[in-house]
């Protein structure tokens, strides 16, 4: 959806992800499997010529996010998005 902004010269402001609910689903040694629930808030469109909008709010989207442990770090191996 960003993408599809970005490829119309659309630009938005107050691009705001908020985080509704993180549960564990895994643990394997240096890997961590999370069911996470967020939902971006309403951003502002910067339409080229100046006019702005507020879009719309976003419906809650379901993810499991799988982090593997590096040294002392952590970094996201993958994101996949769960239907419905």
């Amino acid at each position: 959806m960003l993408r599809a902004y970005q490829e119309r010269g659309i630009a938005l402001s107050r691009v705001r992800l908020d985080l509704r609910a993180v549960h564990l689903r895994a643990r394997h040694g240096r890997e961590v499997r999370l069911r996470v629930v967020d939902q971006l808030r309403r951003p502002i469109a910067h339409i080229p010529g100046g006019a702005a909008m507020l879009l719309p709010q976003d419906q809650p989207t379901q993810r499991v996010i799988v982090l593997r442990r590096h040294a002392d770090t952590w970094r996201i191996a993958s994101v996949q998005r769960i239907a419905g």
